[in-house]
C-alpha cells in the first residue's frame, strides 16, 4: 500500500471557460517531524492522473494523465464539470484534490453564470473530535449560499437563512464531529440559488466518523475540561501557546468537552479558555489532562427495546467514565463523557477501557447504573450486567 506523503494543490485558474482550461498543479512533500508542514518538490517526482466526470482518478477507466504543457479540453459548454487529480510514485500517493470547472458559451454574459468551489472536504473517514476547516469560494456571478442541512454530531455549522454573495467572495467555515461510534453518519449540503434565474444547485457530502485512535496510535496527551455557558468556541494553550480552536459542543447532559493533544509530552503545561458571543476571550479554570495510556479496552453492545419488545430507536444514552485503572485516580483517560444513539434496530456500541468504572445513563427506558467493564475486547451490555451482580 502506497504511503500518504504528498499534497497536491491546484493553482487559481479560470472556472468559467469556454472549451478549455489550462490548469496547474503545486506538489508538496509532508515533514516527518511535523505532518502539517509543507515543503514543495517538483511535480516530476510522480505522475499526475485526473478526472472530470467525479470518478476516482487512481482507478477510473476513464482517467488521463496529466501533462503540464497541454490544456485540458472540455467536450460541451453549459456545463459544470468536477476536476479531480492524484499524484503518486511508486512509495507514495497524494491526497485527491478536486475544484469545480464551469463551462459557458463564449458569446453570453459572464454575470449569468453563478459558480463557485468548495475545498476543504476530506478524503475518507472523519475523525471524531478533530476541528474541519471549508472554504467557499465564489468565483463568478451573484446569488445565495445556504446550508440546508447539518448533522446534528457536527458542531460548529447549524442551518441558517440564505446568505447572498457574489464574485470574489470568500466564506470560510470549521466544524468538528463529535460521534462516538463507528456506525455514525454525518452529511453536510449547501444550497446555492442564482441571482439571475434563480436555478438551484445542490452540493453535499457524507461521512462515516471514527474513533481517534483508528487513525492514531495511542499517544500525547489527554485534556478535557468543563463546559462553560455561553461559550462559542474553546481555545487550548500548550505551555501559553495557542494549539487548537474548538467549536463548542451544545449537547445537553454533556458536561465537559476534550481534546487528544497527539504532540503533548509529561512535561507540558496546559490551559483552556473559551470565547463568547461578544467575542471576549475568559479563561477557564485549569483543566484535567493525563497522558494516553496505550490499554485494552472493551467494546460493549446491546439492544433496547420497549414493553412489548419493539425496537427502541433514536434512544440516548450517556456514558460516564469515573475510574481508569493505573491512571492517574480518576482521570479520564480521553473523554469526560459519551453520547450514542441506538439505530433504528435499537442497537448500539461503545468502547472503553477494560476494567473501567462507568455511570451509564437513559432515561428514556429507566436505566442508570455504575457498572465494572470486564477486561476483554467485546461484551455484550446483559453480559455486564451479569458480571456485576446486576439482574
Amino acid at each position: 500500500m502506497l504511503k500518504l506523503k504528498y499534497t497536491i494543490l491546484p493553482e487559481v485558474f479560470p472556472t468559467s471557460v469556454t472549451t478549455d482550461v489550462t490548469v496547474h498543479f503545486n506538489l508538496y512533500e509532508h515533514s516527518a517531524e511535523s505532518p502539517r508542514d509543507l515543503s514543495p518538490v517538483p511535480l516530476s517526482e510522480a505522475v499526475l492522473f485526473y478526472t472530470l466526470d467525479e470518478t476516482d482518478p487512481l482507478h477510473s477507466e476513464t482517467r488521463s494523465l496529466y501533462d503540464p504543457t497541454q490544456p485540458l479540453t472540455l467536450p460541451r459548454t453549459g456545463e459544470r464539470y468536477t476536476l479531480k487529480a492524484v499524484a503518486h510514485n511508486e512509495r507514495f500517493i497524494s491526497n485527491v484534490v478536486e475544484a469545480a470547472i464551469q463551462t459557458v458559451d463564449s458569446e453570453s454574459d459572464p454575470d449569468e453564470y453563478f459558480t463557485y468551489s468548495i475545498s476543504g472536504v476530506p478524503e475518507g473517514d472523519l475523525v471524531e473530535n478533530s476541528v474541519y476547516n471549508l472554504t467557499l469560494n465564489i468565483l463568478s456571478g451573484s446569488g445565495t449560499y445556504q446550508i440546508t442541512e447539518s448533522s446534528p454530531l457536527l458542531v460548529g455549522l447549524d442551518a441558517g437563512d440564505p446568505v447572498e454573495v457574489a464574485v470574489g467572495d470568500v466564506v470560510n467555515f470549521s466544524f468538528m464531529p463529535t460521534a462516538y461510534r463507528t456506525t455514525d453518519i454525518v452529511s453536510l449540503a449547501f444550497t446555492f440559488v442564482n441571482a439571475h434565474d434563480n436555478k438551484q444547485d445542490t452540493y453535499e457530502f457524507t461521512k462515516r466518523v471514527v474513533s481517534v485512535f483508528e487513525e492514531h496510535p495511542p499517544r500525547g496527551n489527554s485534556i478535557s475540561w468543563v463546559k462553560a455557558a455561553g461559550a462559542v468556541h474553546y481555545r487550548v494553550y500548550r505551555d501559553n501557546v495557542l494549539i487548537v480552536e474548538l467549536p463548542h459542543d451544545p449537547a445537553p447532559r454533556i458536561r465537559g468537552q476534550w481534546y487528544l493533544d497527539l504532540q503533548g509530552n509529561t512535561a507540558a503545561n496546559y490551559s483552556v479558555s473559551y470565547i463568547n458571543e461578544d467575542g471576549e476571550e475568559v479563561n477557564l479554570p485549569t483543566p484535567i489532562w493525563s497522558p494516553v495510556a496505550s490499554i485494552s479496552t472493551c467494546q460493549v453492545y446491546g439492544r433496547i427495546t420497549d414493553l412489548v419488545m419493539a425496537p427502541a430507536s433514536e434512544q440516548t444514552l450517556y456514558i460516564r467514565i469515573k475510574e481508569v485503572p493505573k491512571l492517574f485516580g480518576n482521570t479520564l483517560i480521553n473523554k469526560g463523557s459519551i453520547a450514542i444513539h441506538t439505530d433504528d434496530r435499537g442497537y448500539f456500541d461503545f468502547i472503553v477501557p477494560g476494567g473501567a468504572e462507568i455511570v451509564i445513563n437513559c432515561d428514556e427506558v429507566g436505566l442508570n447504573k455504575t457498572l465494572l467493564i470486564p477486561k476483554k475486547s467485546t461484551a455484550e451490555l446483559s453480559e455486564v450486567l451479569t458480571f456485576n451482580k446486576i439482574s
